[in-house]
């Protein structure tokens, strides 16, 4: 069977079709009657033609018009007697397996099926599947300058940060649109206020992107946020020369604030603070900022909870480093010490925005959020650049919605807190809410699988459930340890060590994959340090191996995760040159793609495949924030999906 697969659509409902199996009550409606001696028929096969479909509903409703109905009646009790052993549900997923659907209510009642001749029309499948609308936006045409072609250029010095210079003679008119209700109607809320502030919430698949093409068609003034280039990129490439939407990243919108507002206004730096990693070691930061012990614990462990101290207060609204940041980043501590903290995290902070000479190193770290925050301490404002539309807005710093309160303009923030995989989703403040949960990638054949996933989050993030889309199948398939896997799509992996037996063994089967980029780093940096571990007893410096103090804890957590195989493999002398081989035999033109759960954002694959380790449990998940963390993977990675959904047989069992 061909992997993408139209649904096909019965003329009959759900709720019909359950009373006539259930309790034999037969519909007026011939057609209805049609639609379940089709769908009998169907549900006795495995692979029914959507052509023979078509053929019977058209014949059968033609032989039948001058029928009685007692010999209706008889042909579907003589067809339900063909399928007796089967149940209503047996029935049903034999349809569901096939892409066969019931008609929507709101189809059946408007008589969709009905062609020009009375009889039924084919033209009634177009109809079913489509889940689009034509909708109308009437806007306000406006002039505006241009913002520089490139992202950190600073404004141009004749610009106003107080106001916007705008062609007042505005005009109006109206464009025409397509797309789903859901995005209707939040297209039609923007473009009419477009200086209100909107939190748009909206799942997996849902056209987020489409959305803001939908808006660059309107010709109003907006300006895309992207979270990272590859995703401003990714935008620019879909938007083509379509519409009028500006994107910068939220990177260079917040390095040319900060060169802008040094530039503009009177201030005590030169430069603006720059965003880069330190190479000195952190005791070598504590001994250059002249650090004190604390409680016992060295400069060097006081640096990195200043640097906790920091984030925290980066990550508040707050105007000042105070107790609280420094209770929740050092806890337990005495209130002397306390106060110790909060003092030197003020002076480490001093330090750290004051700008460096051009050719001075970079002592201590500077993060984007580091940035965000000073420039919203300093005064900074966001210019006057249109509505902004922020992307990925379920990762956006909160330090940002200190800026985005003093925003001159409108703002919508476009999220899914469901894809928000540390911590949780930061609300927007004072924002009318917007959802989007009608998903254009995904089919209904998917959906009570996503809403079974999400039902095993701790609690409910968007209130509307997540609605699948009818124009196409997107089929669930189940698998056993033996069976043969699809060698296409996205492969995706719970833990990097199966990901790399998988790995290991494609190759050595003269098969072809690539790893998702960040998979491939991580892969790459647990391997070198698991080498180094084992080889010298050199302490790990990746994330995921930190906790581990020598080869042997190592080797037992890995056997003890079912990975004994890769305890073996590493004591017969894995090294860097084999994992430099497995690395470099990538093929980039393969259809093959193998990740980690959590490195599955922002791609989209007719073929998904999860792995068992995605729903093994693990010794570290050990809290309630670390399980829903999980869950909230296992989402993202299955929402990838367009025409099939692969899962081991017992993957739910498994989350059990």
């Amino acid at each position: 069977m061909s992997s993408h697969l139209a649904a096909y659509y019965l003329p009959v409902t759900q709720a019909v079709a359950e009373e006539f199996l259930t309790q034999e009550v037969v519909p007026d409606p011939l057609i209805e009657r049609v639609g379940l001696l089709v769908m009998l028929m169907a549900g006795r096969s495995k692979a029914i033609l959507r052509a023979n479909l078509s053929r019977a509903l058209g014949d059968l409703h033609g032989e039948l018009l001058d029928a009685p109905n007692d010999v209706i009646d008889a042909c579907l009790f003589e067809a339900r007697q063909s399928v007796q052993q089967c149940t209503a549900a047996d029935i049903f997923l034999s349809l569901s397996n096939q892409g066969i659907r019931f008609a929507p209510e709101e189809q059946m009642a408007s008589r969709a099926w009905c062609g020009a001749n009375g009889r039924y029309t084919e033209a009634f499948q177009d109809l079913c599947r489509d889940t689009l609308i034509n909708y109308a936006i009437t806007v306000e045409r406006e002039s505006k300058e241009s913002l520089p072609d490139a992202e950190n250029e600073a404004w141009d010095d004749n610009e106003s940060w107080d106001g916007e210079k705008v062609d007042l003679n505005r005009i109006r008119h109206r464009v025409m649109l397509r797309g789903p209700r859901d995005q209707a109607r939040a297209a039609q809320a923007i473009a009419a206020a477009s200086d209100e502030h909107f939190s748009l919430t909206a799942y997996a698949g849902t056209g987020k992107t489409h959305l803001l093409l939908a808006l660059a068609e309107t010709g109003g003034r907006y300006t895309h946020l992207a979270p990272t280039a590859a995703h401003r990129q990714a935008f620019l490439t879909r938007a083509g020369s379509t519409g009028s939407i500006d994107s910068l990243t939220l990177y260079g919108l917040a390095t040319t604030m900060a060169k802008a507002f040094v530039q503009r206004r009177s201030t005590r730096w030169v430069h603006p603070p720059r965003i880069d990693d330190s190479t000195w070691t952190v005791a070598r930061q504590a001994e250059a900022a002249g650090l004190p012990s604390i409680t016992g614990d060295s400069p060097a462990i006081v640096l990195l909870n200043i640097y906790r101290i920091i984030r925290i207060w980066c990550f508040s609204i707050d105007d000042e480093i105070s107790a609280e940041h420094a209770r929740k980043a050092v806890y337990g501590s005495l209130l002397e010490d306390i106060a110790a903290y909060v003092a030197w995290a003020k002076r480490i902070w001093d330090m750290m925005s004051a700008a460096p000479l051009p050719k001075q190193e970079q002592i201590f770290d500077f993060k984007l959020y580091h940035l965000v925050k000073w420039l919203d301490v300093s005064g900074a404002d966001i210019p006057p650049i249109g509505t902004l539309l922020l992307d990925e807005a379920h990762d956006l710093p909160a330090p940002w919605y200190s800026l985005l309160r003093r925003y001159p303009k409108g703002w919508v923030t476009m999220g899914d807190p469901y894809q928000c995989l540390s911590g949780r989703a930061p609300k927007a403040p004072q924002a009318k809410a917007l959802t989007m949960n009608q998903s254009v990638r995904a089919g209904e054949q998917a959906m009570p699988l996503f809403r079974s996933i999400l039902d095993r989050h701790s609690e409910r993030l968007v209130d509307d459930i997540i609605v699948g889309s009818r124009d196409h199948v997107t089929r669930p398939c189940t698998y056993s340890p033996s069976d043969a896997l699809p060698q296409m799509g996205l492969r995706v992996y719970g833990s990097v060590w199966q990901m790399m037996g998988d790995a290991l063994r494609i190759k050595s089967g003269s098969g072809q994959f690539h790893f998702v980029r960040a998979s491939e780093k991580e892969l790459i940096e647990a391997v070198r340090d698991a080498i180094l571990l084992r080889r010298s007893g050199d302490r790990p410096k990746s994330y995921q191996l930190r906790q581990f103090k020598s080869w042997e804890a190592l080797a037992q957590h890995l056997e003890g995760s079912g990975h004994a195989n890769i305890v073996r493999l590493f004591d017969r002398g894995f090294s860097e040159s084999h994992l430099d081989e497995l690395t470099k035999g990538q093929n980039e033109r393969c259809p093959l793609t193998i990740g980690l759960l959590e490195h599955c954002k922002n791609l989209e694959f007719s073929t998904v495949l999860m792995s068992p380790c995605c729903f093994s449990q693990h010794t570290n998940v050990r809290s309630k924030d670390e399980g829903d963390k999980r869950i909230k993977a296992i989402y993202v990675a299955m929402t990838r999906v367009r025409d099939e959904l692969w899962l081991p047989a017992d993957a739910l069992e498994r989350l059990t």
